[in-house]
């Protein structure tokens, strides 16, 4: 089932594809933080348990993490423009009905149907990327700009939000995907060839099974362990369950010809530590919005669409490290961009960690948001870049679905780690007398100076693992003319 190539698109197009798809990803990333701020609205509009509200953000996490992989094996298999469509129609049909939902219930099976179509569309928007780009240096441009745009929507999603929720209607936070949905099929049907090269062969349904069943399960315990207890026996089960399941699916794929997930893929270290990274930057950064925002709006007072423009300090420090940091890479390397993001975003939050209950804006929140957008930018477009580098092409839909697959269940173990942190501490310090705003305070800062110290154990992991990794420099020829091979040190002691 193999097709001839396209002709190769001219470099404009290119571009122009890479804009399109880029502007799908940031509609991704958007749900996963456009909800938070609209979650009292959506409580007071259609009278929902505490539990219910969870899962209109659990059910989205959960089928589009629990999803990745099979979605980015598929788009290898199936072709990656035909899986992109249909997972964006998929997400455009979850948006539409998220946006009608008359009751709560609704709602959350609608959410889960958007988590579906993001699990097709985002490792087959990004494969499709990677393949319009021969030479290294365009390829690791094109990343830098893909992956700045997502972490700008993650942080948007925040601002955007309180802005909608507080002029507008919860509803419109789902409505407004649907013309970027338009938008992209419409492009996409008429700029991309239907013809691409996919992966012969059968298919490992037993591997996606496996895979899916374990990383789904991991993703749901992670999810529930804060309300049933990390002890208790549901949580021990689930973590037994999905680490029998996902040594199942290890087994399973050494013992055929044409695995799902192919082990080889991993024996690069630069490339297995850059997922390890892509894991340990999207805790912090689930972590950081989900406690920020509860902070901003409980224990400072602010509104949705306060606490929600108050981010845009974050925004700006990620702008600039996106626009720097796709250039810094060419000169100092992926190591020392990534080590300086994740020094940068300790710095952000031990200073943020101090902040009172009486803290000023400009003097205790923007400062630190400012910092730790910047140096996540410097930690997300490196990472992403040394996850993609030197893919085959029969491998770019499974890469793709690894790195998002990271993003997803990273932010899930973020969610559960930290916010039990700062629970924990907050309910010692109330039973000792504090009072309720200090002991919010004082959990928060304890969930931040883990995160913290978590970022200086992955800078230092980066020095000792990633290798001395500097892409090649886009050609001055532009597309077509002979690339000069990226400079790689210490990386094949693999």
């Amino acid at each position: 089932m193999t097709a001839t190539h396209a002709p190769r698109e001219s470099s404009l197009n290119r571009w122009q594809i890479v804009a399109v798809l880029s502007i799908v990803q940031f509609m991704l990333f958007l749900d996963d933080t456009i909800v938070n701020v609209a979650l009292p609205a959506i409580d007071e509009d259609l009278d929902m348990s505490r539990t219910a509200l969870a899962w209109i953000i659990n059910a989205y996490v959960l089928l589009y993490g629990g999803l990745l992989l099979l979605g980015g094996r598929l788009a290898d298999v199936a072709g990656k423009v035909r899986l992109f469509v249909i997972g964006v129609s998929v997400f455009g049909l979850g948006s539409l009905l998220s946006g009608l939902a008359p009751t709560g219930d609704l709602l959350v099976v609608a959410r889960g149907l958007q988590g579906v179509g993001a699990a097709a569309a985002a490792p087959s928007a990004l494969a499709i990327v990677v393949s319009l780009f021969d030479e290294p240096g365009e390829r690791a441009r094109a990343m830098a700009i893909w992956t700045g745009l997502a972490g700008v929507a993650a942080t948007l999603g925040a601002v955007l939000g309180g802005v909608i929720t507080d002029l507008v209607n919860w509803r419109f936070i789902f409505l407004i995907n649907i013309p970027l949905v338009l938008v992209a099929l419409v492009y996409v049907r008429t700029k991309l060839p239907t013809s691409e090269r996919t992966v012969g062969g059968t298919f490992d349904f037993r591997g996606a099974i496996l895979s899916t069943a374990g990383v789904m399960l991991l993703a749901f315990t992670l999810l529930e362990a804060n309300d049933a207890g990390w002890l208790s026996a549901r949580t021990l089960a689930g973590f037994a369950g999905a680490a029998v399941l996902i040594a199942l699916f290890i087994a399973s794929e050494r013992r055929i010809d044409q695995p799902l997930v192919p082990l080889f893929f991993f024996s690069l270290r630069r490339r297995t530590t850059g997922l390890a990274l892509q894991y340990l930057l999207a805790a912090v950064l689930f972590g950081l919005f989900f406690l920020g925002t509860l902070y901003l709006q409980q224990v400072l007072g602010y509104s949705p669409l306060e606490g929600g423009l108050s981010w845009l300090a974050f925004f700006v420090g990620f702008f600039v490290g996106a626009a720097s940091g796709g250039e810094l890479i060419f000169r100092v390397g992926a190591r020392a961009v990534i080590a300086a993001g994740l020094v940068l975003t300790a710095l952000g939050l031990l200073w943020f960690a101090a902040a009172p209950t009486d803290a000023g804006y400009f003097t205790h929140v923007a400062g630190p948001l400012l910092v730790a957008g910047l140096g996540l930018a410097w930690g997300y477009i490196p990472v992403a870049v040394v996850i993609m580098d030197g893919v085959p092409e029969q491998q770019e839909g499974l890469a793709s679905g690894l790195l998002a697959t990271g993003q997803q269940i990273g932010g899930a173990i973020g969610l559960s780690v930290f916010v039990s942190i700062a629970e924990t501490r907050t309910g010692d310090l109330l039973a000792g007398g504090t009072l309720p705003g200090e002991a919010q305070v004082g959990g928060t800062g304890l969930a931040w100076l883990v995160a913290a110290a978590v970022c200086v154990i992955g800078a230092l992991i980066t020095f000792r693992l990633l290798g001395r990794w500097i892409p090649a420099r886009p050609h001055a020829g532009g597309h077509g003319a002979r690339p000069r091979p990226a400079v790689a040190t210490a990386d094949h002691a693999d």
